[in-house]
């Protein structure tokens, strides 16, 4: 299933950008802006070391199709990008609550993928999904 953005912004319980096509498909979900392709949602996670919404414009600049932002750092954008964002409160936590609901809407194994950093990672969340690596060609990929 490729979901739509008004999929993902229901999910997330948000409002899709006004410059996003709610019925947009997207091709995959990335929180490395280094890594985004064409057509993908690029999720701003602030880490320990590194702050996603940094790097915002750069995924877009490399096709990203939306981005999922923290309301208290959307204002630093410029309209252009302000439009094309989906807004929550935690974009960690919309991670998770968008790969959960992905996982029991697909219904197979519970096995997913991230890219954390430049490398892949494996890690089992607080609320139960079981997270693997992946060759790096793949991350994303699937939903």
């Amino acid at each position: 299933m490729r979901w739509t953005v008004a999929q993902v912004a229901g999910v997330l319980v948000a409002r899709p950008g006004a410059g996003l096509d709610p019925v947009a498909r997207l091709a995959g979900v990335s929180i490395d802006s280094r890594t985004i392709r064409v057509g993908e949602l690029f999720i701003a996670i602030h880490g320990p070391s590194h702050d996603g919404h940094d790097h915002v414009a750069g995924a877009f600049e490399r096709g990203a199709l939306a981005a999922v932002v923290a309301a208290a750092k959307v204002g630093q954008f410029p309209d252009t990008i302000r439009a094309k964002c989906i807004v929550v409160e935690d974009t960690f936590v919309a991670l998770k609550q968008f790969a959960r609901t992905v996982r029991e809407t697909w219904g197979g194994k519970n096995r997913w993928c991230y890219r954390l950093g430049g490398q892949n990672h494996d890690q089992r969340d607080p609320g139960g999904i079981a997270w693997r690596a992946v060759p790096h060609s793949e991350v994303g990929r699937k939903f």
